[in-house]
């Protein structure tokens, strides 16, 4: 018994081995085909991407070059900018000072001017106030400002 499995066991490894020498050949011709046509298919969508890619890095690059110009622009604009803040705060600076200089009275040192004198200078203003001198007239003769003489005139007037 053991003789008659192994023998049927041979009959059938035999028969498998034929049965699939038969069946291979067409299947690897049909795989050689499809191959060859995968291999084409692939090799055109290389070329193709291959063009697609120098495509899109062109574009990459304009567009890189575009933006450093941009960027580029933006520095010099951003410098322009704070350069005229710098005048205009400066400006406004020199625009103080001179304000404030134009504002600032003279420093007029006055002499002290005896009570006896004074009475006397008082008196002559208003004895040319009498002879139709003007204020601006009598300010420049004793050297005195408008305003002390318009006082002086109320003073006389009352």
């Amino acid at each position: 018994m053991p003789f008659f499995l192994m023998l049927v066991g041979l009959l059938l490894i035999i028969f498998n081995i034929r049965f699939i020498k038969s069946d291979k050949a067409p299947l690897i011709k049909a795989a050689k085909k499809d191959k060859n046509s995968f291999t084409r298919v692939l090799d055109n969508e290389e070329l193709d991407l291959t063009a697609v890619d120098i495509i899109v890095g062109e574009l990459r690059m304009e567009f890189s070059e575009t933006i450093l110009e941009l960027q580029k622009e933006i520095v010099e604009l951003s410098n322009r900018v704070e350069g005229l803040a710098y005048e205009k705060e400066k400006e406004k600076e020199t625009s103080k000072v001179k304000i404030e200089e134009s504002y600032k009275l003279p420093n007029i040192q006055k002499e002290v001017i005896p009570e006896s004198e004074a009475l006397s200078r008082t008196s002559e203003i208003g004895e040319l106030l009498k002879q139709g001198f003007s204020v601006e007239e009598i300010s420049e003769k004793f050297q005195m400002g408008r305003g002390e003489i318009l006082l002086i005139k109320k003073l006389y007037q009352k």
